[in-house]
């Protein structure tokens, strides 16, 4: 009986180690406890969408500070050239007759100040003459343009075109859209230059046009002053005459030639863009594919004119008189001119009207008649 007490506890104490070992490795493998996640001050918990980034902080362009503005333009009597004057030929309600104006596209002169059904005559983009000048600092360079009956500005382009070397070749091309202060202004002025010398393409001044032309050239790819922005701020600057509002006037840095005479330079006006990448345009567009477009022939700066220059204004040549002094001394034109026709002019040498050949008219501009288109 006694052994039987003593196997029974035994067999107790067995079981309570038992129990007291398996409850304390049950408390080692125990699952942790639930974490409960407190929301933040705005209701977020770690559980939520990140916060969307922040945009980038955009630098702002630094104010262009100018430090020269050009004064009272100074014009030189020797850089005063004609344009053909389109818009005296314009008869109202009537289509417009080409023949009329000075358009030889083949020799790069452009005279096509309307739309391409020759309907509409745009008057802002008829150059009649042009004029350059210089001070110490600057050189200028003004536009007359048709009046056009009213106080609108031009909406267009307007550009002045330099060949610095007289290779035939436009070298820099300052150029502005829509201008419309009557203070100096660099606002949309833009310079563009030709970096690998391809204005012009094969044959400078000469149309290259062909459909299977496919290298015309780039024209003017570098972009070397943009409205201030460039190696100096002050390069170029355009404004309305307060007087005139037929009249535009350029003013440019003379550091920009370098200071170097001569060389050649001629304007155009355009209704749509002028593009610089598609100089010359003769080159990149067949004869009628532009039009509302006109630009002058070519004057020399600094040097006595060069007529072996395909665009070179007309030079009247010197005329030593043959004739006794009372014969030469007819007093010019009649009052009236010379009659209405294209082809008829006054010449001086023969102190007379003439009248042009077959097929040809007289061209202000050149001075002399030349071959209808």
């Amino acid at each position: 009986m006694k052994k039987s007490r003593r196997k029974y506890l035994i067999l107790i104490i067995v079981l309570i180690v038992g129990l007291v070992i398996s409850g304390c490795g049950s408390a080692d493998n125990a699952a942790p406890p639930t974490k409960i996640i407190e929301p933040d001050e705005e209701g977020s918990s770690e559980n939520s969408a990140p916060a969307p980034a922040e945009p980038p902080t955009l630098t702002p362009e630094p104010e262009i500070v100018h430090l020269m503005v050009p004064g009272n333009p100074i014009y030189l009597s020797s850089q005063f050239i004609r344009d053909c004057n389109t818009g005296r030929w314009i008869v109202a309600d009537t289509k417009i007759d080409r023949s009329y104006g000075c358009d030889q596209w083949s020799q790069n002169l452009v005279e096509r100040p309307y739309d391409e059904d020759y309907n509409v005559f745009y008057p802002e983009f008829d150059i009649l003459t042009m004029q350059m000048g210089q001070d110490d600092l600057w050189y200028y360079a003004e536009f007359q343009i048709f009046e056009n009956g009213s106080s609108d500005r031009v909406n267009g382009y307007i550009g002045l075109e330099l060949d610095q070397n007289l290779d035939r070749r436009g070298d820099m091309l300052i150029l502005v859209k829509d201008p419309e202060n009557e203070d100096w202004t660099t606002d949309r002025v833009q310079i563009w230059k030709d970096s690998n010398s391809d204005v012009g393409g094969f044959t400078p001044m000469v149309a290259d046009y062909s459909p299977t032309n496919n290298n015309p050239g780039d024209g003017f790819d570098q972009l070397f002053f943009d409205q201030g922005r460039g190696d100096n701020p002050d390069d170029a600057w355009v404004r309305y005459s307060s007087s005139d509002p037929t009249i535009i006037e350029f003013a440019f840095k003379r550091s920009l030639t370098q200071n170097e005479h001569p060389f050649e330079w001629w304007g155009w006006a355009s209704k749509d863009p002028l593009m610089p990448e598609s100089f010359d345009l003769n080159d990149h567009f067949a004869e009628l594919e532009i039009f509302g477009i006109d630009n002058s022939c070519g004057w020399l700066y600094g040097s006595a004119p060069d007529t072996t220059i395909p665009n070179l204004c007309y030079v009247e040549p010197t005329i030593t008189p043959t004739l006794a002094p009372e014969q030469n001394s007819c007093g010019g034109p009649p009052p009236n001119g010379c009659g209405n026709q294209i082809n008829q002019y006054w010449d001086a040498g023969a102190c007379s009207c003439a009248v042009c050949g077959p097929n040809q008219y007289y061209s202000e501009a050149l001075g002399r008649c030349a071959i209808l288109n």
